[in-house]
């Protein structure tokens, strides 16, 4: 391959990364098309170093150029982009997030006026709001319940409210069946949009403190109180429920906490703030956080974002010791193979806020 063409692929990495960092500075770019072209700068960078990929790819192709198969891989690259919008622009938006969450609060809160009413009707008073508990769940009808049993035991003064992501299972039916405080979310969100439409719930109705909860069983109840404790006195903004501080309980896989620990890294990199459990699902916040989150909060792989979020805005963040579970049933979302695809989405994800936050900093 001759020194030109090398060179040409260096200079057309270089301006495909300086385009896709200014889409980026703008606010213009999804985290999946950052990637992308991310990945396809790569690629250029990667055929010009080593010229024995083209010249490989040219014989194993039959295409004896080393310049024609170039042209064809760039071209496949980006037909490969065209199929991906064209599927895109195919799927009709019939699930709108606000709407979904708005229709999901105030079907809610009608059912909850019911129940006050006929309390009031008996001469009970309601007292100010405890803790709010938010539990997103889609599909656990194999752990709900005994999430739910846990918090009634542990804490039984606390109020909680189950999200309900659209599940396709029977966690409705369950939740319906035991007369549990839920959310029915018409479509399904994720854990960003279920979460946040907790959050929206908790500001409407005046709570000061939310606590984030998981569905699956992996979190433990009695760490609800060290959870809140913080906030209570007026320490912190945001409190995590870290499973590596007295390193306790189930731990995770090896390769899991090396992920974990890297994007702890990345995070106090990009704002000073420093976490050991970036991941942890299990955390509180005060009123402030309530009504930040309640209008921005990240979408799919939310809690590092979260965190970053959080650092970003001075938040006063802290970790508490806990201990977690290994999922009591179900299965994670997050296999091998996604695991992978995780890391990157969410490293650039956080690059990505970091360098849309301007000049803010911890």
């Amino acid at each position: 391959m001759t020194i030109t063409l090398r060179i040409v692929l260096l200079l057309a990495s270089a301006l495909n990364c300086a385009w896709i960092i200014l889409r980026i500075r703008k606010a213009q770019a999804k985290i999946e098309d950052a990637v992308f072209w991310i990945l396809f700068s790569g690629l250029l960078v990667c055929m010009s170093i080593f010229p024995q990929i083209i010249e490989w790819g040219a014989a194993v192709t039959g295409v004896y150029s080393p310049v024609n198969f170039v042209f064809l891989t760039i071209i496949f690259v980006l037909i490969v982009k065209l199929f991906r919008l064209s599927i895109k622009l195919s799927q009709v938006e019939n699930k709108p997030q606000t709407f979904a969450q708005t229709y999901a609060i105030d079907k809610f809160k009608a059912k909850e006026k019911e129940m006050s009413e006929d309390k009031v009707s008996q001469g009970r008073d309601t007292p100010p709001p405890p803790p709010l508990i938010i539990i997103p769940a889609y599909n656990e009808q194999e752990n709900i319940l005994r999430t739910i049993q846990d918090i009634e035991k542990n804490i039984p003064a606390a109020n909680y409210v189950v999200i309900n992501d659209c599940s396709n299972d029977h966690t409705r039916e369950i939740l319906r069946g035991y007369q549990a405080n839920y959310l029915d979310i018409p479509v399904n969100l994720g854990i960003g949009g279920s979460v946040q439409t907790g959050y929206r719930y908790a500001l409407e109705q005046g709570y000061d403190i939310a606590v984030q909860f998981d569905g699956d069983g992996q979190h433990d109840a009695r760490y609800i109180r060290d959870l809140i404790a913080p906030i209570e006195n007026g320490q912190a903004d945001v409190v995590i429920g870290s499973r590596f501080i007295a390193r306790e309980g189930f731990q995770s896989s090896t390769m899991r906490r090396l992920g974990i620990s890297f994007l702890s890294s990345l995070i106090h990199i990009l704002c000073g703030v420093r976490v050991r459990d970036a991941t942890s699902g299990m955390r509180a916040v005060n009123r402030r956080m309530i009504e930040e989150f309640s209008q921005n909060y990240a979408q799919d792989y939310p809690e590092p974002e979260a965190v970053l979020a959080s650092g970003l805005m001075d938040a006063r963040i802290e970790e508490v010791p806990v201990q977690m579970r290994e999922r009591q049933g179900g299965t994670s979302s997050i296999n091998a193979l996604r695991s992978v695809y995780y890391m990157i989405k969410v490293s650039t994800a956080l690059v990505m806020t970091r360098l849309t936050a301007g000049g803010q900093s911890r």
